[in-house]
């Protein structure tokens, strides 16, 4: 399966308000587009396709969450989007702004737990916290590679700038906004790209490993990727016994920078000294 194609964002709006009137509750024979909602801040989540979690929308702005959803690969063989496990996953709203999926199959089964929390009306910020859990429910030893794929669209041309800023944490950003994912426990592996190079990698490549090994050393640690079009993505690489599990614990906190109150004088400054030039130029 290639990549979902970019959509524009008059497209996305009428996506919102159309999930918006579905709300929490699936319709009938159709599968559910879930709106988690808090504070200033909104977010869907599609339990049943690669789509996942998108529109992250703040204090009426859609901040362009474009797709973050979780792969796994099984040994060599190629990876598949975790809603590959059950046709029909086992979705507990247990709030408005908290959703819990759990997928089960022979050999897998992978729960993915979100909760929301917005800021106060008006102040941009708002955060994402994600636990996901996978147990071996086989009788024998699994070797699982599991993958996490965001696609930010911060700018509003498509052109926001990325850093793996250290083995925790990834930081994506353009002008004053700013998205930065903690995750509790280091990824064993990393990749920075232009979109669609790694989703179609996951999902046409046997055996495909992230560009980047998450260690202390990687010089590009810190590297500045962008502007561009970019998509970043972890994978952890886990040998489970028969009933072993790992949890992974994440956090995305979307926020507005303020400007730094120097960064304000020196502009006040150079707009003096702009003036002042031209007083001068316009009475010689």
């Amino acid at each position: 399966m290639k990549g979902l194609p970019k959509m524009k964002v008059p497209f996305l709006a009428v996506l919102a308000a159309l999930v918006l009137v579905v709300g929490l509750a699936p319709s009938s024979g159709h599968a559910a587009i879930y709106t988690l909602a808090d504070g200033n801040a909104t977010v869907n989540v599609d339990p049943s396709s690669p789509a996942g979690i998108s529109n992250w929308v703040v204090d009426g702005k859609g901040y362009n969450l474009f797709q973050e959803w979780f792969w796994y690969r099984l040994d060599n063989g190629k990876a598949q989007s975790i809603d590959t496990i059950s046709s029909a996953p086992v979705v507990n709203v247990v709030s408005p702004d908290h959703i819990d999926i759990t997928y089960t199959n022979a050999q897998l089964q992978v729960s993915v737990d979100l909760t929301l929390s917005g800021g106060s009306v008006g102040s941009g910020a708002t955060d994402l916290a994600e636990q996901i859990k996978v147990n071996n429910v086989s009788g024998t030893n699994l070797a699982l590679h599991f993958f996490e794929y965001t696609d930010f669209d911060l700018a509003p041309n498509i052109q926001d700038q990325a850093k793996m800023v250290n083995q925790n944490a990834v930081d994506q950003y353009y002008g004053n906004l700013k998205l930065t994912e903690t995750s509790f426990g280091k990824a064993d592996r990393w990749e920075i790209n232009t979109w669609p190079n790694t989703v179609n990698n996951l999902n046409g490549t046997a055996g495909y490993n992230l560009a980047q090994p998450n260690t202390v050393n990687n010089p590009n640690l810190g590297f500045e990727y962008g502007p561009a079009d970019l998509t970043w993505a972890l994978q952890w690489d886990k040998n489970l016994s028969p009933t072993g599990s790992f949890i992974l614990s994440k956090d995305k906190e979307l926020s507005v920078v303020p400007v730094p109150p120097s960064a304000i004088l020196l502009g006040s400054g150079l707009l003096g000294l702009g003036l002042l030039r031209y007083r001068r130029k316009s009475s010689v």
